[in-house]
């Protein structure tokens, strides 16, 4: 499930340290949300290993923007469509999802 931003940050949450792959830093939020931070992005910047989930709120919104943008692109019915619909296939069950996505439910 992707999470809501908000609910990842509110109340002074923390992130922590969770490991290093691929030229990026993953943490995890209080909630179990695992995002990346690039290293590119990191300059002289010190990351610690836990610290306030508010100052990584920038890369939050990012994975969960990209994990948003990968669950549209998914067909949900897998016989009715041949490449992702993103709900205008006339099927009922993705244009049931894609509706529910967009609306938040």
């Amino acid at each position: 499930m992707i999470p809501n931003l908000k609910d990842e940050v509110k109340d002074n949450k923390k992130v922590k340290f969770e490991f290093y792959r691929g030229r990026e830093l993953w943490y995890k939020t209080e909630s179990g949300f695992v995002f990346p931070v690039p290293i590119e992005d990191v300059g002289d910047a010190t990351f610690l290993p836990e610290d306030k989930a508010i100052l990584y709120m920038r890369y939050i919104r990012k994975h969960i923007e990209e994990l948003k943008k990968e669950e549209i692109e998914k067909c949900t019915c897998n016989e009715t469509c041949e490449t992702p619909c993103k709900g205008t296939c006339g099927c009922e069950i993705c244009h049931k999802s894609y509706a529910d996505f967009l609306s938040g439910d």
